[in-house]
């Protein structure tokens, strides 16, 4: 694992075991299970958690420290407050994680936690408190916080300098931290995956301008109930046949894109937010953690990438026609 490219989640089990996972998972699906630690779930049994730590923190780049409602007053079975413990494992976390150079450490507070103020928590751990936190409400906000708190993250370990002020509301940059057209979208897409070193390319026919251009404008309908169920279908665009176009299934909470000579593009549904739906690319790896908004309107499809903002509109296919499945790489 790759220095200061990776992100090590601690939380206290009493108190945010549950949102801890929700917020693994969904950074899992941003950046990959190999590049996330969540404290303990990665101690092998008999290690010694204070040699684990010290020897975790500083491969990472970020340290979110998660505050719940019980963090402060967690209690041990003889009913002291696990804090006063200089033993207790999450205050040995902060502590390292305070002390270890080039690490950007951000508080979270999450359930509707509040800071602790410097008097409730031991000396030690004070420099956490003049750190800016991040809030992670419950839902229906959940998705929008965590959403934010991936894409700056993701931006910082892309450029090498970690600036979490681009979330404005709840998170800034700490003192810790070391300074010719065509469907777009598809071809993006296709172009930048790559499997074993391999790249895939979209055929001549696709690299043309994006259908709707000149052709008038889509008649626009009710959006159907399910905005899901409206993404399934056989598409195309403008210089691309249905042959040469893609064709969106659904399976689970997972879309999955299939075009010819290409691998498959699978989208998880972060949420369906009125007609559109919210997605995030799991693979190829390469593409892991690329955003997209997909909105069907009446009988077309509106794709927006999230990378650069550029709006797409795909035209379903008759019935008559079909694409071919996709080759295997």
């Amino acid at each position: 694992m790759a220095r200061q490219q990776s992100i090590f989640i601690g939380y206290r089990r009493d108190d945010t075991a549950d949102v801890a996972g929700r917020i693994y998972d969904a950074l899992a699906r941003r950046f990959g299970r190999d590049r996330l630690f969540k404290d303990v779930d990665n101690l092998k049994p008999g290690a010694d958690f204070g040699a684990y730590i010290g020897g975790v923190l500083p491969k990472c780049r970020v340290f979110l420290a998660l505050i719940g409602p019980n963090w402060l007053d967690s209690r041990d079975e003889d009913g002291r407050r696990r804090l006063d413990d200089p033993g207790d494992w999450v205050r040995v976390e902060i502590e390292t994680a305070l002390s270890t150079k080039g690490l950007t450490v951000v508080p979270v507070l999450v359930n509707g936690a509040r800071m602790p103020r410097a008097e409730e928590v031991p000396e030690s751990m004070r420099g956490l408190l003049r750190l800016h936190a991040a809030t992670v409400r419950r839902d229906p906000d959940f998705h929008d916080d965590i959403r934010r708190m991936g894409e700056a993250i993701r931006d910082s370990l892309k450029s090498g300098a970690l600036d979490l002020t681009a979330l404005g509301a709840g998170v800034t940059k700490t003192d810790r931290g070391e300074g010719g057209g065509g469907s777009k979208i598809a071809l993006t897409m296709v172009a930048l995956a790559g499997i074993g070193g391999a790249a895939y390319f979209l055929a001549p026919q696709m690299t043309q301008t994006m259908w709707g251009e000149g052709s008038g404008a889509a008649i626009e309908a009710p959006a159907p109930a399910d905005p899901v169920s409206g993404l399934v279908g056989q598409w195309s665009w403008s210089g691309a046949s249905c042959s040469g176009g893609a064709k969106i299934s659904r399976d689970g909470d997972l879309v999955v894109v299939a075009m010819p000579n290409s691998p498959l593009f699978t989208h998880a549904i972060e949420e369906v937010r009125g007609d559109t739906v919210h997605t995030i690319i799991v693979t190829p790896e390469a593409l892991r953690g690329t955003q997209y908004q997909m909105t069907p309107r009446g009988s077309v499809l509106e794709i927006k990438s999230m990378a650069d903002g550029s709006v797409e509109t795909w035209r379903p296919c008759t019935l008559t026609e079909s694409a071919p499945p996709p080759t295997t790489p």
